[in-house]
């Protein structure tokens, strides 16, 4: 079956917005972007062709691109690091505070006054890793047209996290490629923790919630991590809060050097 190794180049015209409490706001790892590529594919097309796309496809969290390079986000020092290592961008440097009023619908009572955790990825050029089969390509790129004009980001941040798709690129274009074993460019849970080898390996715990009571958590390799042995890895399924089958992506996207 013939596959697509490309990076798909996003251009953000908004901060991405984090919920006060969030804790993982200087990055958007790759189960969070398919989670809102899915909801965007089943809109489009229908809950199978979802589960196909789930099935089948890899994807990178959202990285960041300098002067024709790929910057990983690496958990482990919480920066945006180039793949030669040659350099590196503190996260801190694209974070901010949103402040907003919430106004009240009772007649008497005064705005108050509230902020979000801004991600501010419109200072930069981001893009991301999609290797599936070629049969999939048009799906997964209308999807992301869509996730776009829709925005990732909390909830009820309409216009926030918006962005568009510039172009699809091959990797080598950034000096990178696809490799059983380099950099990890995802959020991975391995299908057998023992069969996982590496240099740097970071593993984080995270939470996907749908609300009160609707709340998972995980653990997993996260970006940054260099590993030298890795399975296929996992996709877990979540029950969101209208009662849905959600996948969670936690395949390996390991990038080197071209």
């Amino acid at each position: 079956m013939d596959t697509i190794e490309i990076l798909v180049e996003l251009e953000f015209s908004s901060p991405i917005l984090f919920r006060a409490e969030a804790t993982q706001n200087w990055r958007i790892p790759s189960d969070t972007l398919f989670r809102g590529l899915v909801s965007s594919i089943v809109m489009l097309y229908s809950p199978t062709v979802a589960r196909d796309v789930a099935e089948n496809t890899f994807t990178s969290s959202l990285l960041m691109i300098r002067d024709s390079k790929l910057y990983i986000p690496n958990i482990g020092i919480r920066s945006y690091v180039s793949l030669d290592e040659s350099d590196a961008v503190d996260a801190s440097e694209l974070l901010a505070i949103q402040e907003m009023m919430r106004i009240p619908r009772i007649p008497g009572f005064d705005p108050t006054p509230f902020g979000y955790n801004a991600l501010l990825v419109q200072k930069e050029k981001w893009g991301i890793v999609l290797h599936a089969p070629e049969v999939l390509k048009g799906v997964l790129l209308s999807g992301l047209k869509l996730l776009g004009e829709l925005g990732i980001g909390a909830k009820r941040t309409r216009g926030y996290g918006r962005f568009r798709v510039i172009r699809e690129s091959l990797l080598e274009e950034f000096g990178a490629k696809i490799s059983s074993k380099g950099t990890l460019a995802s959020r991975y849970l391995p299908l057998k923790k023992e069969e996982v080898e590496g240099l740097e390996i970071y593993w984080e715990e995270f939470e996907v919630s749908f609300g009160a009571g609707r709340k998972y958590v995980f653990s997993a390799i996260g970006e940054g991590s260099k590993l030298i042995k890795a399975d296929r890895g996992r996709v877990e399924y979540v029950v969101n809060d209208l009662g849905h089958r959600v996948p969670v992506l936690l395949r390996p996207v390991l990038l080197t050097p071209s």
